[in-house]
C-alpha cells in the first residue's frame, strides 16, 4: 500500500510522469528490438543477450561493431526500430535528465530550492561576503559543526557568489527572512542555531530589522514547539534588551566590546591579541563553555581540585555561566547550581564526563 501511494505521488508531477513514460517506452522498444534481431538474425546463432547487447549499443550510439545484422530484413528492422525509434526516445530521455539537472543547478544558485535539512545552521543577512566567510571558517574548525549544513538566507543579491557556493555543505535561500515562506524554504524550524547579522553594521536602524527577524523565528518556534538557538549582531547597545525580548539568546554588540578592549590595550599592551586568540577557533587556545555533568560537583573549588592531577589535559578554568550571566574566577566556596555551565581555556573541546570519571566530587 505504501509503495502504491509513493508511486501515485510521483506520477502527479509532470516531469516525473514524463520520465516514467519515456523509460517505459524505451524498455518496450529495447525488448521489441532484441526479440526482432534474435528472430531475423537467427542464422547467426546469436543468443538473446547478444541481441539485447546489440540493441543497447545501437540505441546509445556507441556501436562497437562486435555484432551486426547480416540479413536485409534484419537491417531494415534495426534501422526503423532500434535506430530511429530507439535513438530518438533515448535522446529525449537524456534531454529530460539534462534539463532537470540544469534547472536544479539554476535553482540552487538562485536560492529557489526547498531544503529538507535538520539540525543545520542558519546565517541570516549578508552585509558582506568576508564576514560570512569568516563565520563559516570558525564553524568548520569545531568538530561539532564541521559537517553541519550551513544555509544563508538573504535578499542582498540575485545569485549566490561563486566563492560561497563552493563552500562544503553550504546552501543559499534567496528572499526576505521576514517572510514565512522563505523561512519554510530554508526549513528554519528544524535548524539548530541561527545567526542574524546586521543588514548594515554602520546603520543603527538595522537593529529594527534584526528584531523583526528574531520575532519571525520566535513565532515559528512557538508554532512548531522546536527551539532554535539564536545569536544576533546588534549595532547599538540599547537594542540588546529588545532583541532578548524578541527571543534572541545572545546579542553581540560592538559598542560593548570595542571600548573596553581599547582602554585595556592602553593599560595592558597585548590584550587585543590575547582576546583575538581566545575568541577565535582558528587559534591554538580557545574559550569553551560546556555543561557540567549532572550532580557532579558541590562547589566550584572541587572542579579546580579535580583538574590539578590532570595537567596533561591543559585545562585552565575561568568560571561559570549561570542563567546566562558569567561568573568569572568565582571563589572556591561558590556552590554549583543545576544548569551551570563550566567556562575554561584549552586547546580543544573536552568531554568533562570522561575527564572527571572516577574523580572525587565530594570536595
Amino acid at each position: 500500500m505504501v509503495i502504491f501511494i509513493f508511486i501515485r505521488k510521483l506520477l502527479t508531477r509532470r516531469k516525473t510522469r514524463l520520465v516514467v513514460i519515456t523509460v517505459s517506452c524505451l524498455a518496450v522498444i529495447l525488448l521489441f528490438s532484441s526479440c526482432g534481431i534474435w528472430y531475423f538474425e537467427r542464422d547467426q546463432d546469436l543468443s538473446f543477450f547478444d541481441c539485447f547487447w546489440l540493441s543497447v549499443v545501437t540505441m546509445t550510439t556507441v556501436g562497437y561493431g562486435d555484432f551486426t545484422p547480416k540479413t536485409p530484413v534484419g537491417r531494415i528492422f534495426m534501422a526503423l526500430v532500434t535506430m530511429v525509434a530507439g535513438i530518438g526516445v533515448m535522446a529525449y530521455l537524456v534531454s529530460l535528465v539534462a534539463t532537470h539537472v540544469i534547472e536544479r543547478e539554476f535553482k540552487i544558485m538562485n536560492g529557489l530550492i526547498d531544503l529538507k535539512f535538520k539540525g543545520h545552521i542558519l546565517i541570516i543577512n549578508c552585509p558582506n561576503e568576508e564576514k560570512v566567510h569568516a563565520i563559516i571558517d570558525e564553524l568548520r574548525v569545531d568538530n561539532r559543526s564541521y559537517e553541519v549544513p550551513i544555509v544563508l538566507i538573504s535578499d542582498d543579491f540575485d545569485q549566490c557568489p561563486d566563492q560561497l557556493m563552493r563552500r562544503k555543505n553550504f546552501f543559499f535561500v534567496k528572499g526576505s527572512p521576514l517572510l514565512n515562506r522563505i523561512l519554510e524554504r530554508a526549513n528554519a524550524e528544524e535548524a539548530s542555531q541561527a545567526v542574524i547579522l546586521a543588514r548594515d553594521p554602520k546603520n543603527g536602524n538595522s537593529d529594527g530589522l534584526t528584531t523583526q527577524v528574531a520575532l519571525a523565528l520566535e513565532s515559528m518556534r512557538r508554532r512548531s514547539g522546536r527551539k532554535v538557538y539564536v545569536v544576533a549582531e546588534a549595532v547599538n547597545r540599547d537594542s540588546i534588551g529588545p532583541l532578548e525580548t524578541a527571543g534572541v539568546d545572545d546579542a553581540v554588540c560592538l559598542e560593548n566590546l570595542v571600548p573596553p578592549i581599547i582602554v585595556q590595550s592602553i593599560l595592558d599592551p597585548g590584550i587585543p591579541e590575547v582576546i583575538s586568540q581566545l575568541s577565535s577557533k582558528l587559534k591554538e587556545q580557545r574559550i569553551y563553555v560546556v555543561p557540567l555533568p549532572p550532580g557532579s560537583f558541590p562547589k566550584y573549588g572541587s572542579i579546580r581540585e579535580n583538574l590539578l592531577p590532570r595537567d596533561e589535559a591543559r585545562i585552565i578554568p575561568m568560571g561559570l555561566i549561570r542563567n546566562g550571566k558569567p561568573l568569572l574566577n568565582p571563589p572556591d566556596s561558590l556552590e554549583i547550581s543545576d544548569g551551570d555551565r563550566f567556562v575554561y581555556i584549552a586547546a580543544g573541546r573536552q568531554s568533562l564526563g570522561a575527564l572527571f570519571e572516577g574523580a572525587d566530587h565530594r570536595s
